[in-house]
């Protein structure tokens, strides 16, 4: 146990203390203002000489970034695995629906079933990835505390 002088207090806040607030919301909110943003770009060119696999490409990108930054916003809930899964890749399917809604309205724009199977696929390796993240850093701090 610690001392601490007199009038000095300290505050230690554990990750999982908790359920998670809006602080913790702020990056995958920010994303969707990026994800969006991209959207509203007319003519945006992520094809090479008829190549359309590099839109498919930027949308799994995106909405990896996306999957990874919800699925973090998720940890503290005390939540199973499947239903960490379930919520993040719902976030990812609404967000990728009203991506592609939006999209048809965009002037040289598309909307696409494809694309929208990438930003699930994206979401789906963003949340896998993001639960490697917490494997490995559970794993580190056990072996530090041995």
């Amino acid at each position: 146990m610690e001392v601490t002088p007199p009038g000095r207090i300290v505050i230690e806040a554990s990750r999982t203390d908790s359920k998670p607030g809006l602080r913790s919301w702020l990056p995958p909110l920010l994303w969707v203002a990026v994800v969006l943003g991209a959207s509203s770009l007319p003519d945006l060119r992520t094809t090479a000489g008829g190549i359309a696999i590099r839109d498919k490409l930027a949308h799994f990108g995106e909405y990896f970034i996306f999957g990874w930054l919800v699925a973090r916003s998720f940890d503290g809930y005390g939540w199973s695995g499947r239903k960490h899964l379930l919520w993040s890749v719902l976030f990812g399917l609404f967000l990728g629906t009203v991506d592609e809604f939006y999209q048809g309205f965009v002037p040289g724009r598309e909307r696409s079933i494809l694309d929208l199977a990438a930003d699930v696929g994206g979401t789906l390796a963003g949340w896998y990835f993001s639960r490697e993240d917490e494997a490995v850093g559970h794993s580190q701090s056990t072996e530090r505390h041995t």
